[in-house]
C-alpha cells in the first residue's frame, strides 16, 4: 500500500508541475498577444522568433532576419540558397524503359531558379501576415553572384520587393507564375534568361512609408 501511495503522490506532483508550466506558457503567450495587438514593434520580432513559422528554413534559404520599422512595416533579409536549390538536369523515361538524364538548358534553369526565389518571398509574406497585424512586408533576397569588379562571388541583393497585405490577399496564389507576380508589387530585380540574376538596389523603405505604397 505504501508503494502505491508513493507512486500516486509522485504522479500527482508531476501532473501539478505540468499544469503549472502549461499555465505559465499560456500566460506568457497571452501577454505577447496583447503586445502584438497593441502594435508593439518589439513584440513582432519576439513573436517571429518564438513561433518560428520558418522552421523549414532550408527550403527557403540559409537564414532569415527581421526588422520592425514601425507598427505596420516588417523588413525581412533572406539569405537564399544557391543555384543548387533547383535541379540542373531533366530526367525522362525512354520508350525502351531506360532513364534519360540531360542537362537542363541554361535559360530554363535560370527561369526555374527565378521562380524559386520569387515564390520564397511570397511564402515569407504569407506567413508574416498570418501571424502579425502589419500591412507591409519588405523582403531583401540576398544571393551569391559574380562581382564584376573583383571577379569573386559576393553576396548581394538579387531581389527587393515590397508586398502589401491587401495586394497579396487579392491574388489567386494557386495559379500565379511566381516571377510574373512580382509585377504586382514595387520591386527591384535585374534578371536575364541566359545569365540569371544581377545585383540590384534594395528598396528605400522610407519612400514607401511616405507614399503609402
Amino acid at each position: 500500500m505504501e508503494v502505491a501511495k508513493t507512486r500516486d503522490q509522485s504522479d500527482y506532483e508531476n501532473a501539478k508541475i505540468e499544469c503549472e508550466e502549461a499555465y505559465k506558457d499560456w500566460e506568457e503567450a497571452k501577454i505577447l498577444a496583447e503586445r502584438i495587438l497593441a502594435r508593439g514593434e518589439s513584440a513582432y520580432i519576439e513573436a517571429l522568433e518564438e513561433t518560428n513559422p520558418f522552421s523549414d528554413i532550408s527550403a527557403l534559404g540559409s537564414s532569415l532576419s527581421f526588422t520592425a520599422h514601425d507598427q505596420v512595416t516588417i523588413e525581412v533579409t533572406l539569405h537564399v540558397n544557391d543555384e543548387g536549390a533547383v535541379p540542373s538536369e531533366v530526367k525522362s523515361l525512354l520508350q525502351s524503359g531506360k532513364l534519360s538524364v540531360k542537362k537542363m538548358p541554361k535559360g530554363a534553369f535560370f527561369e526555374l531558379y527565378q521562380d524559386y526565389i520569387c515564390s520564397c518571398t511570397i511564402r515569407i509574406a504569407r506567413e508574416i501576415y498570418a501571424l502579425l497585424p502589419v500591412h507591409m512586408v519588405v523582403i531583401q533576397a540576398m544571393g551569391d553572384i559574380l562581382n564584376s569588379k573583383t571577379g569573386h562571388m559576393d553576396e548581394q541583393t538579387i531581389l527587393s520587393v515590397a508586398i502589401p497585405r491587401g495586394t497579396l490577399e487579392r491574388m489567386n496564389l494557386e495559379t500565379i507564375d511566381p516571377s510574373d507576380s512580382m509585377r504586382n508589387f514595387v520591386h527591384n530585380m535585374e534578371f536575364k534568361r541566359n545569365t540569371g540574376f544581377r545585383a540590384t538596389k534594395p528598396i528605400d523603405i522610407s519612400s514607401l512609408q511616405q507614399t503609402g505604397a
